[in-house]
């Protein structure tokens, strides 16, 4: 059986952010992803990219680049087989 992600409190933010934008049907942009994080005031962008970019790196997320290169955020389907798991995705 697979090791679950342990992950921190911050990184499981991120990732029902992420996951509750694509039930609602879309990627969420970094910015948006900053404002509505809990400690988002706090946090600067680059340490924002770090988690992302750990995330990413265990499978979770992917990165996604709009208009004029504005980065959205998108889940895998690892990240809903971990964090959902009675998902139907």
């Amino acid at each position: 059986m697979p090791e679950t992600f342990a992950g921190t409190d911050k990184q499981h933010e991120i990732m029902g952010l992420v996951l509750a934008a694509a039930d609602a049907g879309s990627d969420i942009a970094f910015h948006d992803l900053k404002a509505s994080l809990s400690y988002g005031p706090a946090v600067t962008p680059q340490a924002l990219q770090f988690s992302i970019r750990y995330l990413e790196q265990h499978g979770f997320l992917s990165r996604k680049y709009g208009e004029k290169r504005k980065l959205y955020i998108a889940p895998t389907l690892k990240a809903y087989r971990e964090f959902r798991p009675g998902s139907s995705v």
